[in-house]
């Protein structure tokens, strides 16, 4: 089960995370992310558990974080046109 939704562009890489399952801690960079249709799922890397989650981002919310400076959100929109 999902623990806690997270910001696609909201630097969750950097944050501290932890399975309560096993009890693994570290940061969002070393979870394991399975994509799937409309959601993306961090995995802990030592029991596959789901840690936390999230909806992929929209165009809008890759525009807004590349306006904030994010610069992952501007590769994002040069890799994800609008038609």
């Amino acid at each position: 089960m999902v623990r806690f939704t997270v910001d696609y562009f909201g630097g969750w890489r950097e944050e501290d995370f932890l399975c309560r399952e096993c009890g693994w801690q570290g940061v969002g960079s070393l979870l394991t992310p399975r994509i799937g249709a409309a959601l993306f799922v961090l995995e802990c890397p030592r029991c596959r558990s789901a840690v936390a989650g999230g909806s992929h981002p929209t165009h809008e919310d890759a525009q807004e974080a590349a306006e904030r400076g994010n610069a992952e959100a501007v590769q994002w929109l040069r890799r994800h046109p609008r038609s």
